[in-house]
């Protein structure tokens, strides 16, 4: 009895030992997320690495893992670095956009388009996208200006029962059966 009692208990206590270590996997994920550290704009790799491990581990494994906490507020702040520095890059192209003009446009452009890139979090941080809006539209109404100063120059036709306008050069006065073939090159669509 006195044996079977003390195999009993030798064996219990092996089995407890054994369980008690940790997996290579956990710790694999441990040593993940313990490398990540202070969280920078760099750290995008370590977290992809560490997420990797936390991904990879057995049930059993996820139970037994304590560091899910501090995995979780590492990324969420890497994420919150990561808006907050694509948000500088657009305020950065806003204040450096320059002269508000037609012939900006293409640059104008470019910042409205990496602008309309950024995520709906990312954009509530650009503190200064009412200086582009602004911009936007003083040059839509350049450009309506421009082509209202230019249709001033011309001659209007109107077809009313389609309702369409023509625009021809003042100087031509009135068109002959002969220009008929050519007056398609003349015309220029006003939509407004």
């Amino acid at each position: 009895m006195k044996k079977v009692l003390s195999i009993l208990l030798v064996l219990g206590i092996s089995l407890s030992l054994c369980s008690c270590k940790k997996s290579e996997g956990l710790v694999a994920a441990e040593e993940a997320v313990k490398a990540i550290g202070q969280v920078t704009l760099e750290s995008g790799d370590a977290i992809n690495k560490a997420e990797s491990a936390i991904t990879a581990l057995s049930a059993e494994d996820k139970e037994n893992f304590k560091m899910q906490k501090d995995f979780e507020e590492a990324k969420s702040e890497y994420e919150r670095i990561v808006l907050e520095n694509e948000a500088s890059e657009v305020e950065k192209m806003i204040s450096e956009m320059g002269e508000v003009s037609i012939e900006n446009l293409n640059n104008i452009n470019a910042v409205q388009s990496k602008y309309d890139s950024l995520s709906d979090e990312a954009k509530k941080l650009v503190k200064n996208y009412n200086i582009l809006s602004s911009a936007q539209e003083s040059i839509a109404a350049d450009k309506k200006a421009k082509a209202d100063e230019l249709l001033s120059t011309m001659r209007v036709d109107e077809d009313r029962v389609r309702n369409i306008k023509f625009y021809y050069p003042k100087g031509w006065r009135h068109y002959s059966d002969y220009w008929a073939a050519d007056i398609k090159s003349f015309v220029l669509p006003y939509i407004g």
